[in-house]
């Protein structure tokens, strides 16, 4: 029997595979948010991965937009359920901000969301819209505050709540350049503990990111995290995430667990594995000169 889940997810993600479980135990992540995410944390910072983050492959890119897509399968029967469409924003070589495109199976578009990197990397302001329902969530940072708000439909009035950013600070999508930023702390077998924004909680709730080990997809390396509660009655309500992420491009490749999405009965969020494609790595402006050097 699965476990209960809140109404909203935790961590937006921020992706066709089967629907078996990834690795050891049960799934981590998220979302990322990339998503995708997922998915604002201050982060520890690691020079390798702030190369890969920073550092874009091509001078093109120092004001270029970056598109790729991610596919969302139901994690109970493989189904596909929706598409995010991805464009990262860069501005001299650094990521500013993302667009996301949530589409239904017919091509539809039902939700959008919009990320803003300019409140800082790891805790970005943020707005997810969901046109099913008029359902919207989201972040406004100014300076040491942050005020996380909901709105259960089109016709409800929005429920705010400002509260001063935890030292150790991620929301949304700022997940993914977490990771990146503890790659090495992470890597080297130690956890790390987080305060990640739920926007329809209107509150910061405390998480342990692990890594469980090396793995391929696709015949690619990636290293495998875990993300759960650091509260033991919440970790029996929430399901663990799982995320697989390439080992030399740290980017995103599975994402696996709760998604941010309704699903289309409204009462819960799909459960999903969501699997992203960025084409061809090699023009990935996530590339460092370091690590295309060294292959």
């Amino acid at each position: 029997m699965r476990r209960r889940h809140d109404r909203r997810p935790l961590l937006t993600a921020p992706a066709a595979l089967p629907t078996r479980r990834v690795g050891v135990g049960p799934a981590l992540l998220l979302l990322l948010a990339a998503s995708g995410g997922l998915a604002a944390v201050p982060a520890i910072a690691s020079p390798s991965a702030s190369a890969v983050v920073d550092a874009p492959a091509t001078s093109e890119a120092s004001a270029a937009d970056v598109t790729f897509h991610a596919r969302a399968y139901d994690l109970k029967t493989g189904a596909p359920i929706y598409t995010e469409h991805h464009t990262e924003h860069w501005r001299d070589g650094r990521h500013v901000g993302s667009s996301v495109r949530y589409t239904n199976p017919d091509g539809e578009t039902f939700a959008s969301k919009s990320v803003d990197y300019a409140s800082g990397i790891t805790t970005p302001t943020f707005a997810l819209d969901d046109e099913r329902s008029g359902y919207r969530e989201g972040a406004d940072v100014d300076g040491r505050k942050v005020t996380l708000f909901k709105r259960a439909d089109e016709r409800a009035r929005p429920a705010r709540a400002t509260v001063r950013l935890p030292r150790q600070a991620v929301i949304d999508a700022g997940f993914d350049h977490f990771v990146r930023r503890n790659w090495a702390t992470l890597l080297s077998g130690r956890n790390v503990k987080f305060e990640f924004a739920v926007a329809s909680r209107r509150d910061f709730m405390r998480f342990r990111l692990t890594h469980l080990g090396s793995s391929t997809h696709d015949g690619r390396p990636v290293e495998r995290f875990e993300m759960v509660s650091t509260n033991p009655i919440v970790r029996l309500l929430l399901d663990p995430i799982l995320l697989e992420y390439d080992a030399e491009t740290q980017r995103l490749w599975v994402y696996e667990g709760l998604s941010n999405l309704a699903s289309n009965g409204g009462d819960r969020n799909f459960d999903a594995r969501i699997v992203f494609n960025y084409g061809d790595v090699e023009r990935d402006p996530l590339v460092s000169t370091a690590v295309r050097a060294a292959r």
